[in-house]
C-alpha cells in the first residue's frame, strides 16, 4: 500500500467503528435511560427499532449515491451528521423526540458502508481487494466488542447523556478530519483520473437485475437469517433449551465473533491469492463460499443435535467458532462478488442491493423465528434454522453455475 491508502484505510477503519458505536450506543445505555426517563421497555423498543428502519430505508438509495457522488464525500458526511444527530439526541426528553432523532440517525449511517466499499474497490487492486474488505469488516466486531465497556464505564462515572455526547463528538471529529484528507486525496492525479474514468459512464440500473446478482441477494439473505438467529436468540436457546448457564450462553455468542473475525480475514486473504491465479475472475470466491455455507450447515447442525446440558463448555464455543467463521465470512465474499460482478459505475448500488437482502433476513430472523418458536420449541425454530442454511448451500451451487454460463457466452 502507498501513503494514501494507508491513511484511508486507517480512517475507514476507525471511521466506520465508530459509526458502529454510535449505531448501538442506545441499546449499550439502554437500562441508564429507561431509569432516568421513565422509558418503558416499549418506549426502548420503538426508539431501537426506529434506527434500524431508517437504516434499512436509506440502505439501497446510499448504495447509489456513493456511486453517483464522491463516496469520500459521502462517508465523511455520514459521520458528521451521525455526529449532530447524536448530540441532539442528548437534548431532548421524549419518546416521540427520541425515536425521531434516532430514525434520523438511522439514515445518516446508511450510505456509510457502501462508500467504505466503492472506495476500497476504487482504491486497492482486485487481488489484494477482498483481503483489505475483511478487515475492514472487522471493525464492527471490535465496536461491538469494545462499546459496552466503553459506555457502561462513562454511564457509571458521568451518565448517559455523556456516553452519548462523547460518542457524538468522536464521530464528529473523526468526520471533520476525513474532510480535510478527502480533500486533499481529490487533489492527487491518480484519484482524479479514476473518479473521472468512473463518473463518466451512465448509470443503467437495470443490468442489476441479473440472474447471479439476484442469487447473491438470497443467498445473502439466506445466511443473514442464521445471523440473526445465533446473535438474537442464540443466547436464550442456550439458556432455556439446552439447559445451559448466562455464561455458556454469552461465551457462546462471543466465540461466534472470534470466529467471524478470523474467518473473514482468512477467507478474503485466500480468495484474492485464488483470485490473482485465475486471471481476476470471481469462480473462486464463489467456491469458497459454497464451502462456508456447508461449514455454517456443519456448525448448526452440532449445536442442535450435539450439545446438551452436560456438554462442555469448550465444544459449546468450539460449535460457535465453526458457525461463526462460516457465516460472517460467506457474508463478507457475497459482498466483494456482488461488487465485482457489476458495472464498475454500480458497484456500490449493487453491495447496497444484496445488504437489503441482509437487512430483510434479519427482520425475518426476528420476530418471524419467534413465532415459529412459540408455536413449536426453541428446537424446531433453530431446525428451520439448519434448512436455510442447507439452501444457502444449494443457492451457492446455482450462483457458481450461472457465473460459468456469463462467462461462456463471454468467449468469442
Amino acid at each position: 500500500m502507498n501513503a494514501y491508502q494507508k491513511v484511508m484505510f486507517v480512517f475507514l477503519y476507525v471511521g466506520y467503528s465508530t459509526l458502529v458505536y454510535v449505531r448501538q450506543s442506545v441499546s449499550f445505555a439502554a437500562p441508564d435511560i429507561a431509569e432516568s426517563e421513565n422509558l418503558s421497555n416499549t418506549d426502548l423498543g420503538v426508539i431501537i427499532s426506529s434506527q434500524q428502519l431508517g437504516y434499512t430505508f436509506i440502505k439501497f438509495i446510499g448504495g447509489t449515491l456513493a456511486d453517483l457522488l464522491d463516496p469520500g464525500i459521502t462517508f465523511t458526511a455520514c459521520l458528521i451528521l451521525t455526529g449532530l444527530i447524536s448530540a441532539t439526541f442528548t437534548a431532548v426528553h421524549t419518546v416521540s423526540y427520541f425515536a425521531t432523532l434516532w430514525f434520523l440517525c438511522g439514515m445518516a449511517q446508511g450510505p456509510a458502508w457502501s462508500a467504505c466499499a466503492v472506495l476500497l474497490k476504487q482504491k486497492f487492486p482486485p487481488d489484494q481487494f477482498a483481503t483489505w474488505w475483511s478487515v475492514l469488516s472487522t471493525s464492527a466486531n471490535v465496536a461491538g466488542t469494545a462499546g459496552p465497556f466503553i459506555s457502561q464505564y462513562i454511564v457509571s462515572v458521568l451518565s448517559w447523556q455523556a456516553a452519548l455526547l462523547s460518542a457524538a463528538l468522536s464521530s464528529l471529529g473523526i468526520g471533520v478530519m476525513c474532510y480535510f484528507f478527502f480533500k486533499l486525496l481529490k487533489s492527487h492525479h491518480s484519484y482524479q483520473r479514476i473518479s473521472k474514468e468512473i463518473r463518466v459512464q451512465p448509470l443503467n440500473l437495470s443490468s442489476l437485475f441479473n440472474p447471479l446478482l439476484i442469487l447473491l441477494t438470497v443467498n445473502y439473505l439466506l445466511v443473514s437469517i442464521i445471523r440473526g438467529a445465533c446473535n438474537d436468540w442464540g443466547l436464550l436457546y442456550m439458556i432455556k433449551y439446552k439447559g445451559q448457564s448466562h455464561l455458556a450462553g454469552s461465551s457462546f455468542i462471543g466465540s461466534l465473533e472470534v470466529g467471524g473475525m478470523l474467518g473473514s480475514i482468512l477467507s478474503g486473504y485466500i480468495s484474492d491469492y485464488m483470485v490473482s491465479k485465475e486471471s481476476n475472475t470471481p469462480r473462486p470466491r464463489l467456491q469458497i463460499i459454497m464451502y462456508l455455507t456447508c461449514l455454517q450447515s456443519v456448525g448448526v447442525y452440532l449445536l442442535i443435535f450435539h450439545i446438551n446440558t452436560f456438554s462442555y463448555q469448550t465444544l459449546i464455543n468450539l460449535f460457535g467458532f465453526i458457525i461463526g467463521f462460516g457465516m460472517y465470512s460467506a457474508i463478507s465474499l457475497l459482498g466483494v462478488v456482488a461488487m465485482e460482478t457489476a458495472p464498475e459505475n454500480l458497484s456500490g448500488t449493487a453491495h447496497s442491493m444484496v445488504t437489503l437482502g441482509g437487512n430483510i433476513g434479519r427482520v425475518l430472523a426476528g420476530y418471524p423465528l419467534s413465532v415459529v418458536a412459540s408455536w413449536t420449541s426453541w428446537h424446531e425454530g433453530f431446525v428451520s434454522v439448519l434448512l436455510t442454511s442447507v439452501l444457502s448451500i444449494v443457492l451457492s451451487f446455482f450462483c457458481l453455475k450461472v457465473l460459468k454460463v456469463k462467462e461462456e457466452t463471454k468467449i468469442p
